[in-house]
């Protein structure tokens, strides 16, 4: 299996993260092994299973404006659609400094990722609902994503969905999706009541 992405450096390390995580509950899940290759980004010539985009990458930096970037954007995702790829967005989380403007775009690239997911049927990793349950202070960082706290939740919130969403139904056996499943759930409650 072939996950490709279009994501920052700080979603990047998340996803590397949740990739071995999803090829290591496979493995216990049906004693057999399983190869899930993470590839972070969308090169043309390689036909991906799972292609996850992030809207963070529309945040800093130039700012397009966003009628041009919603453009850009449901071209991007409605290519990936067509090729038959499962197709995931990201949002993003809402901790920022007091720069209002930022703010601002970053509700509003969220709310595209709503409209986009509807639009098109994709998929959509809610790291900003997950994220806003913790809070900032707590896991130390922005909506960046930075720190390895961030790093841990982001890959769980992306292996959740990920299982959840039935991404793997083609490649994997429903049974070992459910035990795999299953499994995630006790690692991460065990890892949580420890905490």
């Amino acid at each position: 299996m072939l996950i490709a992405a279009a994501v920052t450096e700080n979603e990047g390390n998340a996803l590397v993260l949740a990739v071995e995580q999803m090829r290591q509950l496979f493995v216990r899940a049906s004693e057999k092994e399983w190869k899930i290759e993470c590839d972070l980004r969308l090169d043309p010539t390689r036909q991906p299973d799972i292609s996850i985009v992030s809207l963070l990458r529309e945040l800093d930096g130039t700012v397009e404006p966003l009628d041009r970037v919603e453009g850009r954007i449901r071209d991007e995702l409605g290519r990936l659609v067509a090729s038959r790829t499962a197709v995931y967005l990201c949002t993003i989380f809402r901790a920022c400094d007091d720069d209002a403007a930022k703010l601002e775009r970053l509700r509003r690239l969220n709310l595209l990722a709503i409209e986009l997911s509807h639009d098109l049927d994709i998929g959509v990793i809610d790291f900003d609902r997950q994220f806003a349950d913790i809070g900032a202070r707590p896991l130390e960082s922005s909506y960046r994503l930075e720190g390895s706290a961030a790093r841990e939740i982001a890959a769980y919130i992306i292996v959740k969905t990920l299982l959840a969403a039935g991404a793997f139904e083609d490649h994997v056996p429903a049974e070992t999706i459910e035990q795999a499943r299953a499994l995630y759930d006790r690692a991460y409650q065990a890892k949580a009541a420890q905490s």
